[in-house]
């Protein structure tokens, strides 16, 4: 039973159906005094059937070369065994795509986006297939189970950013820290660009609070329901306010002008920063437990364990300093999991059904499957590696054989294994994808070289856009105050300095009738000037502006000059540079059908302020080195 601090009273506070966080000075003072039980059961020898159990358990499927291995070993034995496949080579860290490396389109408009070969369709088709191929082959498959666990844990999804670059890295981040530290791994997480999207914690800023990452991450990663307050959510949704991502490059980006400055009292203690929340959990003695259940419960058996065994597993977890490797090995040396009666406790999911299967009987890395087809089969057992079907992951347990699954696993094995009308070709499947991939790294290279050469030949002061396409024109540009033009740019090059991608906005203010290019601090990747100091806050969005008239001097109000006057040189060329595309606009940029959705009148109103700017913002001539005129 948990101690409560001497001379502090204890205040019950009931906010909704939650109650109040129980008060425990620390983890140390509640396992201080666990000790660890009898060990003789590990020093039995290990036969057929305890091998079987433990690889069974700890991998995907069971191998006969994984079980031979085991039996004649004691069980303390094959535990390390096991715990030394997870520190060593064999371990498989998970090459990130070549795709990663190269700037993504996942911020353009679909309707040009999709027409790109390598879409984000393909992508994340190649990040699954990559995570079954390492599941099939692998040689440390404890690894890859507690990738399965962690991932049904920490869970984000495709479907909800449609971003196959944000997966990879959420995926990647799984990998790696799976069979490391807890605090390290927590600390990952916060800043994943894939949950804080899932969760919405990119629209989490200070002047609109947005809970659900703060909930899930008390809730469902690291306490459990009954060890938070709904004030401990609240405060620390605005402790989590401004940790966001940047849409062009993907990647954590935080904001300051989004951030709450106070701090915020969260478990019991003071805090601001989101990473002191890591700290804060573990200390909390509910987190061990919480992680002992959810091992108990994957390893073990789906009936609740004894709260003395999820003692012992959390002392043993704590003890070794929040290592993960050391909460596996608590785990697998519980009698519990020896225990005969607990060896049919838990029911497959379908990963053991089918690559677990398929590893059983003897397939690696030199078999010819196509792990594309194992996909639709997936789907057949309502799974997906990619798209759990909420926050909380799959249920599991038997949840895998409710609503009519039981037939489904049975037809899905006969299908495998027992039926001629499973055609898998697998030969010419990977060929065919083996094709694609050298194709797919040729027309890059290809496209790189060509690129280069241009630049090369460019002079220092000249724009080069690898793709511009339209993303929205306001269709009322007559009537709104601030008409403009959104546009999406990938691959800009000026001089020696280049961006993944940009988002810019051309237009006016009609008020102080003055033309103008503005950006945002989520506008590019990297940063598209060199500070926003003397920008504006764009308020609810939690992100800084910065809009100038780039041949007038910044604007005719002097707040705008004293913008124009703070940024470099090289960021002033830039942003002039941004607005001369009005010499390329509408034609020249794809996507065009948005300029003309407000209909003739509009899109006369807007050729006739395009041809006016462009008598402002002139084209100079550029030579490049040989003395030519560049268009």
């Amino acid at each position: 039973m948990d101690k409560l601090s001497l001379c502090v009273p204890l205040i019950l506070i009931l906010a909704g159906c939650q109650q109040a966080t129980k008060s425990v000075s620390s983890a140390a003072e509640a396992f201080s005094s666990v000790q660890l039980e009898d060990q003789s059961h590990l020093s039995v020898v290990m036969d057929a059937s305890d091998a079987i159990h433990l690889e069974r358990r700890v991998g995907v499927g069971s191998p006969k070369y994984r079980v031979d291995r085991l039996i004649g070993r004691t069980r303390a034995e094959a535990i390390e065994m096991i715990l030394g496949d997870l520190a060593s080579d064999s371990r498989i860290s998970g090459e990130l795509p070549a795709w990663l490396h190269h700037p993504n389109i996942t911020f353009l408009d679909n309707s040009w986006r999709y027409c790109h070969r390598l879409s984000s369709q393909v992508r994340i088709a190649d990040v699954e297939t990559r995570w079954m191929n390492n599941i099939l082959t692998s040689d440390a498959p404890a690894h890859e189970r507690l990738v399965l666990l962690f991932s049904n844990i920490f869970v984000s999804d495709y479907k909800t950013y449609q971003s196959a670059e944000t997966y990879a890295q959420h995926h990647q981040i799984i990998r790696k820290h799976s069979v490391g530290n807890m605090r390290d791994f927590l600390a990952a997480v916060l800043q994943d660009p894939a949950v804080l999207v899932y969760l919405n914690n990119d629209l989490n800023t200070r002047a609109n609070i947005n809970e659900n990452l703060a909930r899930e991450y008390l809730e469902l990663f690291t306490l459990g329901e009954g060890n938070y307050t709904e004030q401990d959510i609240r405060n620390l949704a605005y402790v989590f306010a401004g940790e966001s991502v940047n849409p062009i490059s993907q990647k954590y980006q935080r904001f300051r002008s989004a951030k709450s400055s106070l701090n915020r009292l969260v478990l019991g203690r003071e805090i601001k920063r989101p990473l002191e929340a890591v700290e804060l959990v573990l200390q909390q003695p509910a987190h061990a437990r919480f992680m002992a259940k959810k091992f108990y419960r994957e390893y073990i058996s789906l009936n609740a364990p004894s709260e003395e065994t999820v003692e012992k597993i959390a002392a043993t977890y704590f003890k070794s300093n929040y290592e993960i490797t050391e909460l596996l090995r608590g785990t697998l040396s519980t009698p519990d999991f020896w225990a005969e009666e607990n060896r049919l406790g838990l029911i497959k999911d379908p990963v053991d059904i089918i690559l677990g299967s398929f590893r059983t009987l003897g397939y690696d890395n030199t078999s010819e499957y196509d792990t594309r087809d194992f996909s639709a089969l997936f789907t057949r057992m309502n799974y997906s590696l990619i798209d759990p079907p909420n926050v909380a992951g799959y249920k599991g347990g038997l949840a895998w054989v409710d609503g009519g699954l039981f037939n489904t696993r049975k037809e899905v094995l006969s299908r495998l294994f027992l039926n001629d009308d499973f055609d898998f070709d697998f030969e010419k499947k990977r060929r065919l994808f083996a094709e694609f991939k050298v194709d797919e790294l040729k027309r890059l290279a290809d496209y790189v070289e060509k690129l280069n050469r241009i630049k090369a030949r460019a002079h220092p002061e000249q724009l080069i856009v690898e793709a511009a396409v339209f993303r929205s024109v306001s269709n009322d540009m007559k009537k709104r105050r601030h008409p403009k033009m959104i546009l999406n740019l990938v691959g800009v090059h000026l001089g020696d300095k280049s961006w993944d991608g940009m988002n810019i906005r051309i237009g006016m203010n009609k008020k102080r009738n003055y033309a103008n290019v503005s950006i945002f601090e989520n506008s590019c990747s990297p940063a598209c000037i060199s500070n926003f100091n003397k920008g504006y806050d764009s308020g609810s969005r939690g992100v800084r502006g910065f809009e100038v008239s780039p041949f007038e001097g910044g604007g005719p109000k002097s707040q705008l000059k004293e913008r124009w006057a703070s940024i470099s040189e090289q960021d002033r060329l830039l942003l002039r540079r941004l607005f001369q595309l009005v010499h390329l606009l509408p034609d020249s940029v794809g996507n065009g059908r948005v300029f003309h959705r407000g209909g003739a009148e509009n899109t006369s109103a807007w050729m006739d302020w395009l041809a006016s700017q462009r008598k402002k913002a002139p084209f100079d001539d550029l030579r490049d080195k040989d003395g030519s005129v560049l268009p």
